[in-house]
């Protein structure tokens, strides 16, 4: 490419090829006016086929007034109608979904462009986590609203595409954010960061639809209430294009190319809490670090690059935060009822929600005098529900009643599947008398609690790398 940009190239922006192929809409420098009503401030977030600004009113039809301007390509006539129509369908149908309030159109050199104007939100999970470093027992609060926010979900049969830490944000209040004046605004975000967009040769002009600079984004961690709620967004398309899958929060059906379910979405919540109570952020998500490593170091061996990786760290926490030997049993045990083959046996997100609501799940290491009294339980999720994944597959192209059911398009709507009873917690300690030792699922394969012989290693080494940063400006 004869341009590069060191915020894309790291990660920490979108890419210029969203620019030249015309995706992007360009903006050059901040603060930005759109279409006379509204004035960008920071930048928000980004993706492939969309960036996201924090906007102001200016318009005495909305003059003070903070939201959210969702940019994206418009290649349809229909698309802002139908956007419309599937927005205020589903506001009525869950209020977890991030309020849509109006759509207008602009244009770059090449394109027609769609703002679509929601509600201001905090930053992803994703970002917080990994950025605001929160406890322990924040960290759990975050993992049930986010159940919280997908089991609502179900219950009007609304199933996520693409479910991922992105695509839960983090719920900023209105009244909290309606008394800030713009200049208030600038002192709590402080200044945006940007990099500069080169060129190879200093006599090579940018296209038109490049912009001269990439800003990094500024999310609105200040504002995070302490209840720590949680929105939805990008349950619909915001764009014609088809929306992808994140393959790290995939089910295996659904990464053989089959469609979404409710019980595809529960895999991709046990992902997204086990990237929030353990690791954070997953490693290379993005993929951004791959193209660059190869183009600079295909021809090195080994050692240049690690020599690469460690460049790019920086400050690289040593460990993420700990969970103890009980918690850490617990969270395994867990994620074991979600993670299996058949779709069937998962449970649903309002389990899940009973589990990690329990006082005695993940709780603190009991001391000696205090021992947890745990009864001998099961780790069975409950009886295996009588929906099938045959079953609870959506039509392909039909619309139904509620919402549009194209799997590209974002939400499909199934039957409602059948409860299952809450899942019950592991005993951390076996009772001496086999006779009431807890009897375990024969259909489920389940971590052992007693020690095991050491095996040979059939696996990969133990050693792993060190993560992988980005570089600060």
């Amino acid at each position: 490419m004869a341009f590069r940009c060191e915020l894309s190239d790291d990660g920490e922006a979108e890419s210029l090829q969203g620019y030249l192929k015309g995706n992007l809409y360009p903006i050059d420098s901040l603060p930005w006016e759109l279409d006379e009503k509204y004035r960008l401030i920071a930048k928000l977030g980004y993706g492939g086929f969309s960036t996201v600004w924090l906007a102001i009113g200016i318009h005495k039809t909305n003059l003070g007034r903070w939201s959210a301007i969702k940019i994206s390509q418009l290649t349809s006539p229909d698309e802002e109608s139908q956007l419309k129509k599937d927005m205020k369908r589903l506001e009525r149908k869950s209020s977890r979904i991030v309020p849509y309030i109006e759509t207008f159109r602009i244009t770059s050199r090449y394109n027609a462009h769609l703002c679509l104007v929601l509600k201001a939100s905090g930053p992803s999970v994703r970002e917080y986590v990994s950025n605001k470093k929160p406890s322990f027992d924040e960290r759990r609060l975050i993992a049930i609203n986010c159940t919280k926010a997908l089991m609502d979900l179900h219950k009007q049969n609304i199933i996520l595409i693409d479910l991922s830490s992105g695509n839960f944000l983090m719920k900023i209040h209105s009244s909290d954010i309606k008394k800030l004046s713009e200049r208030q605004m600038r002192e709590k975000i402080g200044a945006c960061e940007f990099a500069l967009v080169e060129t190879q040769h200093a006599s090579t002009k940018l296209p038109e639809n490049v912009p001269e600079r990439i800003y990094k984004s500024t999310p609105l961690s200040s504002l995070v209430g302490k209840e720590l709620e949680i929105d939805v967004i990008d349950v619909v398309p915001h764009s014609s294009a088809p929306v992808g899958r994140t393959p790290a929060y995939s089910s295996p059906e659904v990464l053989e190319q089959k469609p979404s379910t409710i019980e595809s979405n529960i895999w991709g919540l046990g992902c997204l809490i086990c990237g929030i109570m353990t690791l954070g952020e997953l490693p290379f998500e993005d993929a951004h670090y791959v193209p660059r490593a190869q183009d600079e170091y295909f021809d090195e061996d080994e050692k240049g690059k690690v020599k690469y990786l460690s460049e790019v760290c920086h400050n690289p926490r040593k460990r993420h935060h700990n969970l103890d030997i009980d918690q850490a049993q617990d969270v395994a045990k867990f994620l074991g009822t979600i993670f299996v083959m058949e779709p069937a046996l998962r449970p649903t997100a309002e389990t899940i929600l009973n589990c990690l609501k329990d006082p005695k799940f993940l709780g603190k290491k009991p001391s000696e005098s205090s021992k947890r009294k745990d009864s001998a339980v099961s780790l069975s999720p409950g009886p295996v529900r009588h929906s099938t994944y045959k079953a609870s597959s959506p039509p392909q192209s039909k619309t139904t009643k509620n919402v549009t059911t194209d799997p590209k398009k974002g939400t499909i709507v199934v039957p409602k599947p059948s409860s299952t009873n809450p899942i019950s917690l592991p005993d951390r300690k076996k009772s001496s008398n086999p006779a009431i030792q807890p009897k375990r699922d024969a259909s489920i394969e389940r971590p052992s609690t007693k020690p095991k012989e050491k095996k040979q290693s059939r696996g990969r080494a133990q050693n792993s790398e060190p993560p992988v940063a980005r570089r600060r400006l």
